[in-house]
């Protein structure tokens, strides 16, 4: 709100609009001092797109972000109609009994969607229950850095998994409704860029091609919290379907 003090009825017109001028300016001089956002701050709200080793453009699910379907803006790019879920389980820490015991909940994700706000979302946009059961696979994964307690996996190493697995016909082949969900065991960390694994982001989806299919798929990082593991692995699978080739919802 601009305030005038001392004005008397009778100034004259010319000299009104030059102090109204003058006045409506100090807002915008004030605000041009504010602080701007580092590359990092941004990052972990989301404000900042994530690009993997290649120059490609990762989709986060960020903490901030984690739940802004409503908010989603269309950008012409097609949605999965009746996806299917296809999941993987890297790294050898599913071995292990506890964490095995947690594969049934994050592998059905889509089929526990009725009446959920994720799943109002994509009936709202067009998407139908899945066609085909879900299907769910363990692959245990070697980093080249053998015996490094913290192993570190990129996108593009998970793509690298994902054609030798294709390619080898370990797993179900890719064709437009598959999404394969990658759930990274405890002791694999994953990392975007510069980005980081549950620093910057919960989950990511992302897409690349190999022999003229796309290979859509997500990619969690290991969440301690069981609810809040599978409400990680929602969004993420939702928004892997809702924007599959990068120009959809987002």
């Amino acid at each position: 709100m601009i305030k005038y003090y001392g004005l008397r009825p009778l100034l004259l017109a010319s000299a009104l609009l030059a102090s109204t001028t003058t006045m409506a300016q100090e807002p915008v001089s004030a605000t041009s001092h504010a602080p701007r956002a580092t590359r990092a701050q941004q990052l972990e709200t989301g404000d900042a797109p994530a690009f993997d080793d290649d120059g490609g453009r990762v989709f986060l699910i960020t903490r901030a972000r984690s739940k802004d379907l409503a908010n989603l803006e269309f950008h012409g790019g097609d949605v999965i109609n009746q996806p299917r879920q296809v999941s993987i389980f890297l790294g050898d820490g599913w071995t292990r009994a506890a964490n095995r015991a947690r594969e049934a909940s994050l592998s059905e994700v889509l089929g526990g969607l009725d009446g959920s706000i994720e799943g109002i979302e994509l009936t709202r946009h067009g998407v139908s229950k899945p066609g085909q059961p879900a299907l769910q696979y363990e692959e245990p994964w070697h980093p080249e850095q053998q015996g490094d307690p913290d192993p570190v996996i990129s996108d593009l190493q998970i793509q690298k998994v994902l054609s030798t697995l294709i390619e080898n016909q370990q797993i179900l082949q890719p064709d437009q409704k598959v999404v394969f969900a990658v759930f990274l065991s405890p002791e694999l960390r994953s990392t975007i860029g510069e980005s980081l694994g549950r620093k910057h982001y919960l989950a990511y989806h992302n897409f690349f091609h190999i022999e003229g299919a796309q290979v859509n798929y997500m990619v969690m990082p290991f969440e301690p919290n069981k609810k809040a593991a599978r409400s990680i692995a929602t969004q993420a699978l939702v928004r892997a379907i809702l924007n599959p080739s990068g120009n959809g919802w987002f």
